[in-house]
């Protein structure tokens, strides 16, 4: 019995966060938002408002797999803080995305990006300085 214990609490469980589709609209508090985002994302920022839709499968279990995710965000950000999203970026034309923000709450802000970058792992960055908006989405392939 112990060693079915001892597997299920290594090498038998999941490494990483827990699979979610989760909105951003669940939370009451920015700061509920930003502690979940956290989990799912390897940047940390500083925010205004947030807004996201993630969707995290996480597909290790006994033998470790790759994950699938979908991580859409809107948020008011520093304008100090701005550049920090666009480092090593290629400015693009509006890629037409849409489908990426279709489940984030206040999607309807998207209109106001006024720049779009793809990034080198090909992740999609949207700005408006004017606002400090920001729009990023990123996916699995």
């Amino acid at each position: 019995m112990a060693l079915v214990i001892y597997c299920y609490l290594t090498a038998c469980s999941k490494a990483g966060p827990a699979s979610t589709e989760t909105t951003s609209a669940v939370f009451s508090t920015l700061e509920e938002k930003i502690s979940f985002l956290e989990k799912y994302v390897t940047f940390h920022r500083h925010y205004k408002a947030l807004d996201y839709f993630i969707i995290f499968h996480n597909n290790s279990s006994f033998l470790a797999a790759p994950s699938d995710w979908q991580i859409a965000i809107l948020a008011q950000v520093p304008s100090e803080e701005l550049s920090q999203w666009v480092i090593n970026e290629n400015k693009i034309a509006d890629p037409n995305l849409n489908q990426c923000w279709e489940h984030v709450p206040n999607s309807s802000q998207l209109n106001k990006i006024t720049d779009w970058y793809i990034g080198n792992s090909g992740q999609f960055i949207g700005i408006n300085r004017t606002i400090s908006l920001v729009a990023y989405c990123n996916k699995s392939q």
